[in-house]
């Protein structure tokens, strides 16, 4: 068995040393490419910000090893932060409570999922994939929907304190790293993993007890998956129910990148890590070179494939030394036209909510094109909705050097280490469209309780104030969400004949917005007189349920930022209404006081600016005008 462990040690080797030779090639170019790659600051960084990664990666490399999977890592992390949240108020537990509910939790969670695989014979794919339905929706149930705050100083050091100028995540990772390790390699567990994912059926003719040790691997899996849960949470002062999306395919990514096959039996946590290293140095690189965000996931699916590809015992040191030379040379010619920071000019680091929204893109429009009358340069980053990528978005424009940051909020709470972070280094910071707990430098966008005052008031008045109406939330959390949904409520205290039927979040999606006007009508048939949709993108989608139902002229239907196929529908009068939100105005103010603030020039620390009603009487005001 020992010989067994040892020889598949050493097929994992040829990858290993390309993967370092890879990565020194890697900060090669962009040391030469960005200056201040290299700094002691964002090397720093660059460790700190796959901590989380390197940590759940580590965790699944035990069940990889054991040739499982696990797909529910990203919400177990959302889960066991919320549940760790809830009990780091201050004057409450001391912080060894929290850390213990939350891997307990990872670890009942891991337990589960074991039980189900080994005593149940369900495949390991459709196992994790139901729990990560489940953890989901379990986070969501305990937090109701909202970002979990106020959390100890003593729970917040956890993911945002240093030990002796080190980062306590860097300093957990590695201790993570060096006891996993020593399991695998010094410890029976660990020379029965390999020997299970090698060759199942040997190792249990051989007496080992394999359902056990799947068992213990998914454990495992799962108490790391809460220990990344309580460093997110503690990292951004929240615990996040929406927290984790997607985590899962980073970490398994780190760990075949790494070298472990899927197949398992064969590779380590030191390919694990090299592999997360891999992952975070290029997700860097490419932020401090203001490579589009649209070309980094590219790039992270064609490196995901890769490693896959690279996924095979056979494969020839050759193949490996092609393939990551020709991945070295696509990355080299996409970043090297990449303008490089010229301390001369003015440079305005932007994170933004989710440019897959056509409201969001309309403000990093109007950046750009008041950035070009400006003659300054911006660095455009998308969060896709990741409170945690907003931070470390944030973080690395700090490494980078930028004069001021405009920052589209993903949270409330969540966000507000960003901000925070900014001040602390004495960066001027503006917030567009949303806003933060913690005060930002300016703020520019609107008063998103008026937005719902307006719509609500447009169907009372269309309704002769009695009927029941339905309401589609946005993203939880999400300041413009609650300030919405705030306004709704406000106002329809005045319209006591006018009640909620029903409320749900489709998250600003068109297409759950559709979803979710589908089931309600199944719901409530013919029950249904009005629709307020938090904004356009749910209405549009509630607007094709309606139409596909042959109803839509039967209920009065009333959204909110007027982008362009709103605008159209209510000129055609499919829509019956939109309430206007000017993001060109948003986007151009926030330079303007990104500006202001930096020469030093009187600016208003809050610019707000109005909503309007639009209606099929008023469009041709409005066509147009929606990214001016």
């Amino acid at each position: 068995m020992d010989r067994t462990r040892r020889s598949s040690k050493r097929r994992g080797m040829p990858k290993q040393v390309s993967l370092v030779l890879a990565l020194g090639i890697l900060c090669a170019v962009l040391a030469v490419r960005s200056p201040a790659f290299l700094t002691g600051a964002n090397i720093l960084l660059v460790f700190r910000q796959i901590s989380i990664n390197a940590i759940l990666a580590m965790g699944v490399t035990f069940v990889i090893l054991a040739a499982g999977i696990d797909l529910s890592l990203g919400s177990v992390v959302a889960l066991t932060g919320v549940l760790s949240a809830m009990v780091a108020h201050p004057e409450t537990f001391p912080v060894f409570v929290p850390v213990g509910v939350g891997l307990l939790a990872g670890v009942l969670v891991g337990w589960v999922n074991g039980l189900v695989i080994t005593r149940c014979h369900v495949a390991p794919f459709i196992a994790t994939l139901g729990m990560m339905t489940v953890a989901r929706g379990a986070a969501l149930v305990f937090s109701q929907g909202r970002p979990v705050s106020n959390l100890s100083d003593q729970f917040n050091v956890i993911g945002g304190g240093d030990l002796l100028g080190i980062p306590v995540p860097i300093v957990i990772m590695a201790v993570v790293f060096v006891v996993s390790y020593l399991v695998l390699s010094r410890t029976p567990l660990g020379r029965y993993i390999y020997a299970v994912g090698g060759n199942e059926e040997a190792a249990h003719a051989s007496g080992i007890r394999v359902n056990r040790i799947k068992l213990a691997a998914y454990a495992i899996c799962g108490a790391l998956a809460g220990l990344a849960g309580i460093i997110q949470a503690s990292r951004i002062s929240t615990g996040q129910p929406n927290a984790g999306i997607a985590y899962e395919l980073d970490a398994i990514a780190a760990v075949v990148i790494g070298g472990t096959s899927l197949s398992g039996g064969i590779g380590g946590v030191g390919g694990t890590v090299l592999g997360a290293l891999i992952i975070g140095v290029i997700n860097n690189g490419l932020d401090l070179l203001n490579v589009s965000s649209y070309y980094q996931q590219i790039i992270k699916g064609v490196i995901i494939i890769g490693a896959v590809a690279l996924d095979r015992e056979k494969i020839s040191r050759r193949t490996i030394a092609v393939v990551l030379c020709a991945a070295l040379g696509g990355f080299v010619a996409l970043t090297w036209h990449s303008e490089a920071h010229d301390r001369d000019e003015v440079v305005i680091g932007v994170s933004l909510l989710n440019l897959s929204n056509e409201f969001i893109v309309n403000i990093k429009e109007a950046i750009e094109t008041r950035a070009d009358q400006m003659q300054v340069r911006v660095i455009i980053n998308d969060a896709q909705r990741s409170a945690e990528k907003q931070v470390q978005q944030v973080e690395t424009f700090i490494a980078t050097g930028v004069d001021a940051i405009i920052l589209n909020p993903c949270e409330v709470e969540a966000s507000s280490p960003a901000v925070g972070r900014a001040l602390d280094a004495k960066i001027p910071i503006v917030n567009v469209n949303s806003e933060t707990r913690a005060e930002p430098t300016a703020f520019v966008g609107s008063r998103d309780e008026e937005s719902a005052e307006i719509a609500i008031a447009y169907l009372a008045r269309r309704l002769d104030g009695r009927g029941n109406i339905v309401m589609m939330h946005g993203y939880p959390g999400q300041a413009a969400e609650v300030k919405r949904t705030k306004g709704a409520l406000d106002a329809l205290r005045q319209y006591p004949d006018l009640h909620i039927l029903a409320e749900q979040t489709a998250n600003w999606s068109r297409e759950e917005g559709m979803a979710l006007m589908e089931n309600w009508l199944q719901a409530y048939p013919g029950r249904i007189q009005g629709v307020f949709a938090q904004n356009d993108e749910m209405g549009m989608g509630a607007l094709k349920a309606l139409k596909n139902a042959g109803i839509n002229d039967q209920i009065v239907l009333v959204s909110v930022d007027a982008i362009a196929d709103a605008l159209q529908a209510v000129k055609v009068g499919d829509l019956d209404a939109t309430v206007f939100q000017n993001a060109g105005a948003q986007g151009a103010a926030a330079v303007d006081a990104a500006l202001a603030i930096l020469r030093g020039q009187a600016f208003e620390p809050k610019t707000l600016i109005p909503f309007e009603l639009v209606t099929r009487e008023n469009i041709e005001d409005y066509l147009g005008l929606t990214s001016d």
